[in-house]
């Protein structure tokens, strides 16, 4: 693997004027600045339509993309909306924060106007886009369509009739939301575009772009309704058992995801047709994908629908050995990434090496008293570290939280001999030292969180596993570029041939 260095930062992160970042103008500067710094990869999260708790990781669909990334700038360079559209799209909140209330109402009221203002070349564009997608736009656009009609928050609200799919209900409705479901098929079409937009201005500066696709979908995903074949549900749609996670580093009790479970039995009779395909779709987004809780290829936990945590639960046998070499054949090795953390088993780490795909290795659990595969030491080319990710705290939160005999075994392991190893911001140097420990590694690719290029604190971090509300809502301002130390950044990312 060729020596490089990302940013990890969410699109929602990103400064704008929206309430929450998105395929902006604004966008496009964030990506000018950080190849200007060296970088050369930016991984983001997912980009599908969010669900409870505005997690990015309990997508509606495989394949959907949240509209709320849509840019009105975007919009009105399309001439689908005016100059005061475009003014009334401005957020006057709280800027560090995202505020997804006001996200939601102002593209609804956005988009809206762009589909009263079609034309035809965005009818044009929508029709193809319809066609060449099919295979999952036209049941995601109808179950848009019928979740709108029926005011309900999931297919579980629908009427009984509805629900298991009678035919001829089923026309009738397809024929009286018609123009609904376009509307919805629009809005698809709009996200790739502007997305696109946003993708190639990165490839064009030399950035390539990370995505992340969860594992497992909601519960209450359109897939689980109206292919629900293909998942562990009963007669009524409900999840027989949810996927989750045994007690771990993160939480204590373990985690129910709550996530609905593939029924692999079924997938396998059309050669996992709708995995291969969802693939597929955000191999087109992306230039590389993380994929997202690797180790469940190898074996799953699953957890009994009313249990209240993660502390009983049975494993089950993956498809990884089965499904990895004809993912890699099609689209190759050097598209993925494997999450594979929290994974102490042999066959685990097997499945990784025999497949080729680089795996993650995290500084900050590094520190258990073993001489473990976190540790920079121990890093190989074929290899992608992070200082921390999305479910970590900030390195400089981290430091804080540590004991003080951990914390001094870290300060010792960087070969930190300052006493402020504390201070925020641009004057921060101990998570300097640990960014230089990364960089000098043998490691092919190191990801630094944004906030840990700008000596941010706790009070930045993205998520805590296990928390359901307050998460996913950090946002850059437009002047933290000045608390970047660019000159610190630039002469190790080029000292280290990164």
């Amino acid at each position: 693997m060729k020596r490089a260095v990302g940013l990890l930062c969410p699109i929602f992160s990103i400064f704008g004027r929206n309430g929450i970042g998105n395929f902006s103008t604004e966008t496009k500067y964030f990506i000018d600045y950080i190849k200007d710094l060296g970088f050369k990869y930016l991984q983001i999260l997912p980009l599908g339509k969010i669900g409870l708790g505005n997690s990015p990781y309990m997508s509606e669909s495989g394949f959907s993309g949240n509209e709320l990334y849509i840019s009105p700038d975007f919009l009105y360079e399309q001439n689908l909306i005016s100059k005061e559209d475009v003014n009334s799209a401005v957020y006057h909140g709280n800027t560090y924060k995202v505020d997804y209330d006001f996200a939601r109402e102002n593209s609804s009221k956005i988009l809206a106007k762009a589909y009263q203002n079609i034309n035809d070349e965005w009818k044009e564009k929508t029709d193809k886009f319809s066609k060449k997608y099919a295979y999952w736009l036209d049941d995601y656009a109808y179950y848009k369509a019928l979740i709108e009609h029926f005011k309900v928050d999931t297919f579980l609200g629908f009427p009984k009739e509805v629900l298991h799919r009678d035919k001829n209900v089923e026309n009738v409705l397809k024929t009286e939301l018609e123009d609904r479901i376009y509307y919805y098929k629009f809005v698809e079409t709009l996200f790739f575009e502007n997305w696109k937009q946003i993708k190639n201005f990165a490839n064009e500066k030399g950035i390539k772009i990370i995505g992340d696709l969860p594992f497992y979908l909601s519960p209450t995903a359109c897939e689980v309704w109206l292919n629900y074949e293909q998942f562990l549900v009963d007669e009524n749609f409900v999840p027989k058992k949810v996927a989750g996670v045994p007690p771990d580093y993160f939480n204590e009790k373990g985690q129910k995801w709550g996530f609905a479970l593939y029924n692999y039995p079924v997938m396998k009779k059309d050669n996992y047709k709708y995995l291969m395909k969802k693939y597929e779709y955000q191999l087109e987004l992306y230039d590389v994908l993380r994929i997202d809780h690797f180790r469940a290829f190898d074996s799953y936990f699953t957890i009994d629908n009313n249990a209240e945590d993660g502390r009983v639960g049975t494993w089950e046998e993956g498809i990884g050995r089965e499904f990895l070499p004809e993912l890699i054949k099609k689209f190759g090795v050097e598209r993925f990434i494997a999450e594979d953390l929290g994974c102490s088993s042999g066959k685990v780490k097997e499945l990784v090496e025999k497949t080729g795909i680089p795996p993650m290795r995290v500084f900050q659990f590094g520190f258990d008293g073993r001489d473990n595969e976190h540790l920079p030491h121990n890093y190989t080319n074929n290899m992608v570290v992070y200082t921390g990710t999305h479910d970590n705290n900030t390195c400089l939160g981290w430091l804080y939280e540590l004991d003080e005999s951990t914390r001094r075994k870290v300060l010792s392991y960087i070969d930190y001999k300052d006493k402020y190893w504390g201070v925020g911001g641009r004057e921060n140097t101990s998570i300097k030292k640990i960014i230089t420990t990364l960089l000098e590694s043998s490691a092919g690719l190191v990801i630094i969180p944004v906030q840990d290029i700008l000596g941010f604190g706790g009070d930045t971090r993205c998520n805590i596993p296990g928390v359901a509300e307050g998460n996913w809502e950090y946002r850059l301002e437009t002047d933290n570029q000045f608390a970047v130390d660019e000159d610190f950044l630039r002469e190790n990312i080029t000292r280290y041939f990164r």
